[in-house]
């Protein structure tokens, strides 16, 4: 099972989340944090107000949406969910944010749009400003 939660309190997010449902159809469960957050540890929900996060494994317990298994953050979180796409310009661009050379400028512009999202409207945003 693999499952991405985005925030849903973000307005350029929940439109990008939505894209990425649409595009991953089936093969990945794309969750509002507002649906999870009881879900995640107290350092998670911390780790939350700055990246997204992906999680693989085993389907979850009944009542729960979020696997334990593993978990990616940031951009990771991007590419994985990415791979789960049916599409193979979606499953590419997964790969090349994953690749370790590219990895480290995929970092840096999540972290960038990460800590200036409420600049790109939506008026929704819980962070910054």
């Amino acid at each position: 099972m693999r499952t991405f939660v985005y925030d849903d309190a973000c307005g350029p997010c929940v439109p990008a989340a939505r894209f990425l449902d649409r595009r991953t159809r089936d093969r990945l469960d794309v969750v509002p944090f507002s649906r999870v957050q009881e879900e995640l540890t107290d350092g998670e929900c911390e780790r939350f107000l700055d990246e997204a996060v992906y999680a693989e494994g085993p389907r979850p317990p009944e009542g729960k949406l979020v696997p334990g298994a593993r978990k990616f953050w940031g951009h990771e979180s991007i590419g994985k969910a990415l791979l789960a796409s049916p599409h193979r310009v979606d499953r590419l661009a997964g790969r090349l944010i994953l690749a370790p050379v590219a990895s480290v400028g995929a970092r840096w512009v999540y972290a960038w749009f990460s800590s200036n999202r409420w600049r790109f409207g939506g008026g929704s945003c819980g962070v910054g400003g």
